[in-house]
């Protein structure tokens, strides 16, 4: 008997381990996307050099929340909540953006599309009074 209290002892704290080790109690569940972490970074990274206030491609600016919400010459750029649908996605799906640099593709990795893509699902929150800045941070083609 001794030994299938120990098994069951076992089998109890297993699903607690999985949690720990998975950061929920489901595999397939999205990770969550942090605006500064993730969004913010490939904002100022990969679009801000010709989309923010200052200079604004497209008629788009993206430093801001309202700015961001406004969208460009084509019109919104995400409609929250539906990442499919989203002209922001589009573009970077169909290679247009980021445009090539001296005839080199700039395409977004998978991962930061990943990122984009799940962020707009969950509503594209930007928050309110946060201004992106070109230079807060390294790129690879200048200091921050």
């Amino acid at each position: 008997m001794p030994r299938f209290q120990s098994l069951r002892r076992i089998a109890s704290v297993i699903p607690g381990c999985l949690c720990f080790f998975t950061g929920s109690g489901f595999a397939d569940e999205p990770i969550a996307v942090d605006f500064e972490n993730d969004v913010a970074t490939i904002l100022i990274r990969r679009c801000l050099e010709c989309h923010h206030s200052a200079i604004s491609s497209g008629g788009l600016a993206l430093d801001t929340a309202a700015s961001f919400a406004k969208g460009g010459d084509s019109g919104p750029v995400v409609d929250p909540g539906f990442s499919p649908d989203s002209l922001l996605l589009k573009r970077i799906r169909d290679g247009e953006m980021p445009p090539p640099k001296h005839g080199m593709p700039t395409a977004l990795p998978a991962t930061e599309v990943d990122i984009f893509q799940r962020w707009i699902a969950a509503g594209a929150e930007f928050p309110a009074g946060r201004k992106l800045d070109i230079y807060e941070q390294t790129t690879d083609l200048r200091g921050g």
